[in-house]
Parts: structure tokens; sequence; C-alpha cells
């Protein structure tokens, strides 16, 4: 239901509308729902923590084992070109 209200002020006249009026919640039970999904984001913050760990772990491994085929590539490198500087093989 909206009703009308005229302000004059001098020469210009003003239509204001009434506000409606809202009915609020209780606020304990606002709170209560506030701290239970403030919960579930630390648990899920925990979760994303420990997987992000657990990502650093296995990239840590993927570089030694890049490094460690580079060593042995290298040295293999290194025998077959002194064998062939020297002329021990073809």
């Amino acid at each position: 239901m909206k009703i009308n209200y005229t302000l004059d002020f001098g020469a210009k006249k003003v239509k204001m509308l009434k506000k409606k009026i809202v009915k609020k919640t209780l606020v304990s039970a606002s709170h209560k729902m506030i701290a239970f999904k403030l919960d579930e984001v630390k648990e899920l913050v925990l979760k994303n923590s420990k997987d992000i760990e657990d990502l650093k772990a296995q990239v840590n491994m993927g570089k030694g084992g890049i490094k460690a085929i580079f060593a042995i590539g290298s040295l293999v490198a290194i025998i077959l070109g002194t064998g062939k500087f020297f002329k021990f093989w073809g």
C-alpha cells in the first residue's frame, strides 16, 4: 500500500512515498548462520592448503627426477664423447 505525502517548500511541492517496513530477523539466528558458514570456509581453506602442499611435493619430485635424468645423460654423453675423441669406438 503506497501512501503519498506532499510537502510544501514555498513555491515547490515535493511528493514523497512512505517507506516500507522491513521485517527484521533475529540477530542470534543470523550470527549462528554466519558462524556455521565461516566454519565451513575454514575447513575448505585447510583442505586446500593440504592439497597445495601435496602438489608442491609432487612438483619437487618431478624436478628431482628431471635433474637425475639430465645428470645421467650428461655422464653418458661425456663417456661416449671421450671414447670417440680417443678413438676407442668407431
